[in-house]
């Protein structure tokens, strides 16, 4: 069973959920679905490490961007350097690294970008964000 311990849109902030993100680092990719939900893109990432730590399934919502290279899964090795930058709305150009396709405006919605570098590289421009993480029962 997941809960959802962080969830986040672009009004409150993201702080809890780069917090949560940045604890990634170690986990491996066990999944990747990304769908269409009410004229909305969406991308699921479950993580995983073992039965020492938490699943933990990183969601996005209004996906304006997505890649990725290298295979996800377990022979790519853990996932290392994630980070999340805050982009609020303007004319700036995007920053390095972040090619979305499109131009950056002051009509866009302050967006998050999720990025993870490594054997495994993944790119997520989104405005909404939530950390589900696995709920265990106390020992």
């Amino acid at each position: 069973m997941l809960k959802n311990v962080h969830p986040q849109v672009a009004d409150s902030g993201f702080d809890s959920f780069r917090q949560t993100a940045a604890a990634c680092e170690g986990y491996l990719i066990e999944r990747l679905l990304f769908s269409r939900i009410a004229d909305s893109d969406t991308l699921d990432i479950g993580l995983r490490w073992g039965p020492e730590k938490p699943d933990i399934t990183l969601s996005f919502q209004n996906v304006h961007h997505f890649s990725a290279s290298g295979l996800p899964d377990v022979s790519a090795g853990p996932l290392d350097q994630i980070t999340t930058t805050v982009l609020e709305p303007g004319d700036e150009p995007w920053p390095d690294g972040l090619e979305p396709g499109f131009h950056r405006s002051a009509e866009l919605p302050p967006l998050l970008w999720f990025h993870v570098s490594g054997p495994v590289r993944i790119s997520v421009l989104s405005s909404t964000a939530a950390a589900y993480i696995e709920a265990r029962p106390s020992i």
